[in-house]
């Protein structure tokens, strides 16, 4: 039995037929959409490179995630394809991206023991709220630091760990300094 889409449309309140084209998922898809969508393919990658011990390859692809953030807002204002689905797909991106990977990257190097669970834990939840945050203010600019910040401050972190053969505890300061940072009433503006 074929399923009749455009019958259930019908019966959406407020919908119509016209409208049909709407519900479909290709609607909300833009070059920016793509990227952002190649930006949780990449960050993804990074994750599966922590755990393959890979961490210069997974810093680099951090770094990478970075610059797709940047272009996928560049892109959707230039071509004046910004929206709410567009702005949702970025901030879960930004999410997984700026908040789950240097989690991940910060709880491979601290380790199992209490402070690495706990802070990498708050790092993801801090840029939640801050995410949720932005998406519900209407003002100009950002309130507390962007959680794209974390895609050059982990890798900048992982860097000086690296060459300076630093304690494994610097990334629980970060984890803490940037969490502190995400969720502070400080006002940033937009550099693009």
């Amino acid at each position: 039995m074929k399923y009749n889409f455009r019958s259930k449309i019908k019966k959406l309140r407020g919908a119509r037929v016209r409208d049909y084209d709407r519900f479909s998922m290709w609607y909300f898809i833009s070059i920016a959409n793509i990227i952002t969508l190649a930006e949780i393919g990449v960050s993804f990658g990074s994750v599966a490179l922590i755990f393959d011990n890979r961490l210069w390859e997974a810093v680099v692809l951090m770094l990478i995630a970075a610059f797709l953030d940047w272009n996928d807002g560049r892109i959707s204002r230039k071509r004046g394809t910004s929206g709410d689905f567009g702005k949702n797909l970025d901030s879960l991106a930004d999410l997984f991206s700026f908040g789950v990977v240097p989690a991940f990257l910060s709880w491979k190097l601290i380790g199992t023991n209490p402070l690495g669970l706990v802070l990498p834990a708050l790092l993801i939840m801090g840029g939640a709220l801050r995410l949720a945050r932005y998406n519900i203010t209407a003002t100009q600019g950002y309130i507390g630091m962007p959680i794209t910040f974390n895609g050059l401050i982990f890798p900048a972190v992982f860097a000086v760990y690296s060459f300076f053969s630093l304690p494994e505890y610097v990334f629980a300061i970060a984890c803490g300094i940037s969490l502190a940072l995400m969720v502070a009433n400080f006002r940033v503006k937009k550099l693009v």
